[in-house]
């Protein structure tokens, strides 16, 4: 990668992680980050290897830093907030949800989020209004609606609907 290009490095990185070449990963992410002290991409891309090898710890240092690097970034809110959820952290991945709510009103990521707090926390009232109102502002939210119908089908008993048999049915 050319040495003054962060575009470049930001998709190194995720190639070298497709090919299992993690430590290059790491460390790409790690020049990248040095490149550009104002993006957050490479701090958020380099939280998320740390989480998918298992070193949380890390990651939160991370997500901090895209957060310190890019205060309004609304993709390194969601992380930090999943990295709290993941660790069951539920008030914190709240509030991280809702500074990115308040930075980015009209997309509803971060409101499914918040919903995927309160769905692991059993709160399925609150967990239902939020999903509803990240379908709200943005109807494409697929994953939204499949833990809706999750929610709904346990709570009315539906039928289960396969995509096989679906066509038949409707």
């Amino acid at each position: 990668a050319d040495p003054r290009n962060l575009a470049a490095y930001l998709q190194l990185g995720p190639a070298q992680t497709a090919a299992g070449a993690l430590a290059d990963a790491e460390a790409t992410y790690r020049r990248a980050a040095a490149l550009d002290a104002t993006s957050a991409a490479p701090h958020i891309l380099l939280g998320n290897l740390l989480l998918a090898r298992r070193d949380p710890a890390q990651a939160l240092d991370a997500y901090q830093a895209a957060i310190s690097a890019e205060p309004g970034n609304v993709a390194a809110y969601i992380a930090l907030g999943n990295l709290y959820r993941q660790d069951k952290r539920f008030d914190e991945a709240l509030a991280q949800f809702q500074t990115a709510q308040a930075l980015d009103p009209g997309a509803g990521w971060a409101w499914e989020a918040a919903a995927n707090v309160q769905r692991q926390q059993r709160k399925l009232d609150e967990a239902v209004t939020l999903y509803e109102e990240a379908l709200r502002r943005d109807p494409r939210r697929a994953n939204a609606v499949a833990a809706l119908i999750g929610i709904f089908r346990g709570w009315r008993a539906l039928p289960e609907i396969r995509p096989s048999t679906a066509r038949r049915r409707f």
